[in-house]
């Protein structure tokens, strides 16, 4: 019997902006891309306007993906999620920080993101949107 040569993909990259419709369709499929997926060259890219409406233990597995990138979270359990997940680094992030973000702004941070095979970043990196100036969310804005 003659077996075949399978070789790994270079990468595919899945990607859906309707996460929450994906979830409820299709859950062990997406945690089959965050679980198992890195080591055939998945890497998967995701996007809800809504997280909420993700199941919590799947919300909790897709938060901890190398990148996450977060715009305002109105709900406070989802801004304290996120806020919670920005923070895995040591930095300080409140759930406020989230759910006072900006138009246009957004929260990131990529920790242990592998830039290409066998090179890590050494120290994770955290963008994150300029503190204003004496605490307030608008002080410092001009007037």
């Amino acid at each position: 019997m003659r077996r075949l040569a399978v070789s790994k993909p270079a990468t595919v990259r899945p990607s859906s902006t309707s996460l929450s419709i994906l979830a409820r369709a299709a859950p062990e499929a997406l945690r089959w891309f965050r679980d198992q997926g890195r080591s055939y060259g998945v890497r998967p890219i995701y996007a809800t306007q809504y997280p909420g409406q993700v199941p919590a233990e799947l919300r909790t597995s897709l938060l901890t993906f190398p990148v996450l990138v977060s715009f305002k979270a109105d709900e406070a359990g989802i801004a304290s999620e996120i806020a919670a997940q920005l923070g895995v680094d040591g930095s300080v992030w409140q759930a406020a920080d989230v759910a006072t973000l900006q138009p246009h702004h957004a929260a990131s941070a990529s920790v242990g993101f592998c830039l290409a095979p066998g090179l890590h970043r050494p120290d994770p990196v955290v963008a994150r949107r300029p503190r204003p100036v004496g605490g307030g969310p608008t002080a410092g804005a001009p007037t």
